[in-house]
Order: structure tokens, then C-alpha cells, then sequence
């Protein structure tokens, strides 16, 4: 249909612009895309506008004093108000849920907003062997927005390879601190282990959700090896899958999260501003706690430790052209100094979490799934 109303068609030459122009940096990022990726980007920018710079995309914001009432009340209306991405819809639900669970600590009476459960589904018959295997899934949103259902993603890819698939709903910024998220996480993992008997169990996140799933990786490598309990929890871990994972969430010291001439039409210079005058996702004057939790600054023995409860792995997926490229490379740089198995697949689409366009760009996610399975099945 996107061919059909010629919604392709951008302007992609260079011929005649001075380089570092904005007409240059806008053509430049198109440089080699397919005529669907086009059509794509097109039908963003029809949706959200074009990349425009914003005068105000800068540290000032990380350091703001603004009240939690504030707060509280702009992030509510934007979840309030942001209405499910389309390219979510189309890519299911499929199947409906075998349980419905909820691993979220108490409300607090701030959090208006209907209260979700998480997803489980159990799609273990199509397997050949008995084993239990499990894909337990973060949704991305920044820490402020998304929902379980971003789960129903993988759902195709689940029930063909008979993985079960875990969505968690996990509480997120600014009622309740990622610290919090990371033990609902948790919580869900044990669910998997001690109820449902899962002996092989891969995070799988976008995004945040992919920053989830290390903290999670990263709290499960330390813990007591004494007790057997914990000793069952690590060795059920067998390995990460990372789609566009956000690496750093101090918001600051990396190029991409405050480039004003940035092509990504899914993280626009409008939404980072918005994060920075509301402190998401940690809070102001957080910097220290923000680079903690942000896997590109982590120390290498930090990093080397998550080798002993993800044997198989990590398997990364992003754009060389997203927001996020430079920190997921600094990320993919550590690991490279490490003895810790991993594998990548790079696509140039300027599109940051592009595989929640799975209809829309089948080949691309096709490409993960391909990286997804060998990292389980190998």
C-alpha cells in the first residue's frame, strides 16, 4: 500500500550540498535503504513530523528542580494520552495468554492508571525435546510508558520454536524507582523457575527493556553461590537477547542522546527534551545512580562476571543509524575485552526499536529471530 501512493519517495542525493549541512545530514542517513525502509521513514514522518532541532536538548534539564506533583502529573498524561504504536497492533495478539499474573509491588496512590498483569504463555508442545525453555520479555518505553503486551511481538517466533514467553508489567518511573523494577523482574524470574519448572529461561527486552535485563543479569551474578537456591536461579540463566538496548541512562556523556541534528525517527529531540524536564528515568541529580544502572559505563569486571550466569551468551540487535548506536557500541566494546560470548546484527534503518515493526519490516526482524533462535538453540 506504501508503494502503491508512491509514500517512498525522499530525496536521498548528495549531489550539491556542503557536508554537515542539515539537508546533507538528513540525506545521508537514508544513504543505502531499501524501498520499504523509505517508505517507512516516510510514514513516520507523516505521523510525527521530520527531525527538527530543539534549542533546548541539553544537560540544563538533567539538573532541573521540579516537584514529584509535577512530575507525577505530566508523565500520567502522557500515558493517559499516548495511544498504543500502531506497528504494535498489527504484530498480534496471536494467542491468548495461559496466565495472567501479577508480580508489581503495591500501588502507590499516586499510580492512577489501570493496574495490568503480566503475560504467560506456554507454547512448549511444538518443542521436539521435553526441555522447558522460557523468553522472559521487558518491554521498552523509556521507564515511563509500554505495557506487557509488547510481548505479543515474539509470539509467532515463540509458538513455532515451542519457547514459552513471559511479558512482565513491571512498575515504572516516577512512581517507583528502577531498583524496584529490577526485584519485580526478579520475582518473575523465580515465578518461572520455582512454579513453572523452567530449566532454560533468555531475557529478552527492547530498549529499557533490554537495560531490565542486564540489571536483572547483573543482580543474579551476585548472588550467594552458599545458598542452593541461588546456585538454581543462576544456572536456569542461559543467555541475553539486547534489541536496541538503552545503555546509558545518565543522559549524559554519549553523543547520540543529545545530537539536535539526530535522524531517528522513533527518539525525537521533542521526547528527549521531555524525559530531561521530568528526570526520567532516575530522578534529578542522579548522575552517579544513573551511570550505575547504565551498562556502557560499567567496570569490565563487572561485566566479565555476567559470563558465569549467561553460558550461551548475549545477542544483540540495533541500527548503526539509531539514537542509541554509540553507547551500544561502547557497550559492545567492553565486551570485546571480555571473555564473554556474544554475537550482533546491525541494520542501518534510522529507527531506534525497530523490530516492534515486525509487519512492517518483516526481513529485519526475520534477521533477529535468526540470531535469537541460534543463540538458544546452540
Amino acid at each position: 500500500m506504501l508503494e502503491y501512493y508512491n509514500i517512498f519517495k525522499l530525496n536521498t542525493s548528495l549531489e550539491g550540498l556542503t557536508e554537515h549541512s542539515r539537508d546533507y545530514i538528513r540525506r545521508q542517513a537514508l544513504q543505502g535503504l531499501s524501498k520499504r525502509e523509505l517508505a517507512i521513514i516516510r510514514w513516520m514522518e507523516l505521523l510525527n513530523g521530520k527531525p527538527e532541532p530543539h534549542p533546548d536538548i541539553d544537560d540544563y534539564f538533567v539538573d532541573k528542580t521540579k516537584s514529584r506533583e509535577a512530575i507525577v502529573a505530566e508523565i500520567t498524561n502522557l500515558r493517559n494520552t499516548t495511544p498504543e504504536s500502531p506497528h504494535v497492533l498489527l504484530a498480534g495478539p496471536y494467542y491468548s495468554p495461559t496466565e495472567k499474573i501479577d508480580f508489581r509491588k503495591e500501588a502507590v496512590p499516586e499510580d492512577t492508571l489501570p493496574r495490568l498483569k503480566s503475560l504467560y504463555f506456554d507454547f512448549s508442545k511444538a518443542r521436539r525435546d521435553n526441555k522447558k525453555v522460557c523468553l522472559l520479555h521487558f518491554h521498552g518505553g523509556c521507564y515511563i510508558l509500554g505495557s506487557a503486551l509488547a510481548c505479543h511481538i515474539h509470539e509467532l517466533m515463540c509458538a513455532k520454536h515451542g519457547y514459552n514467553l513471559l511479558g512482565v508489567e513491571y512498575t515504572m518511573y516516577p512512581f517507583r524507582p528502577i531498583e524496584d523494577a529490577v526485584e519485580e523482574a526478579f520475582d518473575a524470574f523465580k515465578w518461572l523457575v520455582n512454579d513453572k519448572h523452567v530449566e532454560e529461561i533468555y531475557m529478552i527486552g527492547e530498549s529499557a527493556g533490554a537495560n531490565l535485563a542486564l540489571l536483572l543479569a547483573e543482580k543474579i551474578s551476585q548472588l550467594d553461590t552458599k545458598d542452593e537456591t541461588n546456585v538454581t536461579y543462576r544456572t536456569a540463566l542461559k543467555g541475553a537477547i539486547l534489541l536496541c538496548p538503552w545503555m546509558n541512562l545518565s543522559m549524559r556523556e554519549t553523543e547520540g542522546i543529545n545530537d539536535i541534528d539526530h535522524q531517528d525517527r522513533s527518539l525525537t529531540n521533542t521526547m528527549i527534551r521531555m524525559w530531561k524536564n521530568n528526570g526520567v528515568p532516575c530522578g534529578f541529580n542522579q548522575r552517579e545512580r544513573a551511570k550505575a544502572l547504565s551498562p556502557c559505563f560499567w567496570s569490565l569486571e563487572k561485566i566479565q562476571a555476567l559470563k558465569e550466569v549467561l553460558p550461551k551468551g548475549i545477542f544483540i540487535s540495533y541500527s548503526e543509524r539509531e539514537r542509541f548506536a554509540d553507547e551500544i557500541e561502547l557497550f559492545i566494546d567492553k565486551l570485546k575485552n571480555c571473555d564473554l560470548s556474544f554475537t550482533t546484527q546491525v541494520e542501518k534503518i534510522p529507527f531506534h526499536a525497530f523490530h516492534m515493526m515486525r509487519d512492517l519490516l518483516p526481513d529485519h526482524y526475520k534477521r533477529a529471530e535468526n540470531g535469537m533462535v541460534n543463540l538458544i538453540e546452540h
